[in-house]
């Protein structure tokens, strides 16, 4: 047998061998395959707020904020809370942790909070995250915030 046409047999043998495991491994993996449902926390921010960020507000101002939350997990939210994690700018008076309402997965609901301005103009923004109700106190979910200017009127 010349040397040409030995390698085209090596190449066609390989190529068999090839498809051959392919089909095989094909069929294992769909036998692998089985459903599962994972159980997670899960928050989805649905874009309703009051009001909306980027307002402005006079020095000392008291307003009340309020975010739609949506349970997108697995989980019934029982004793759930917004947690303060920081700001940006001017500090803003906010609870450290607001509770949240039991919502059953799929539901949706409002969280809502007092929110006092800084006595000095400027920008503020302060973020919140869910957090789950055990020593962990595991944060998830859409990264919440408010955001507003503080001005202050001239005096004639």
């Amino acid at each position: 047998m010349k040397k040409s046409n030995l390698g085209l047999l090596v190449i066609v043998v390989a190529l068999q061998l090839f498809i051959l495991w392919l089909f095989s491994h094909k069929n294992t993996q769909e036998q692998v395959v089985t459903t599962s449902t994972a159980l997670v926390d899960c928050m989805k921010f649905t874009g309703n707020e009051e009001p909306l960020d980027g307002k402005l507000f006079l020095y000392d101002a008291t307003y009340e904020k309020s975010w739609e939350l949506e349970n997108c997990g697995s989980f019934t939210w029982d004793g759930y809370s917004l947690e303060r994690l920081g700001w940006i700018g001017q500090n803003t008076k906010t609870p450290h942790t607001v509770p949240v309402p039991n919502l059953s997965p799929g539901q949706r609901g409002q969280v809502k909070m007092q929110v006092t301005t800084s006595t000095s103009p400027g920008h503020s923004r302060v973020y919140f995250m869910l957090t789950i109700p055990d020593e962990s106190r595991h944060k998830f979910g859409d990264l919440l915030w408010l955001d507003h200017e503080v001005v202050r009127l001239k005096s004639d």
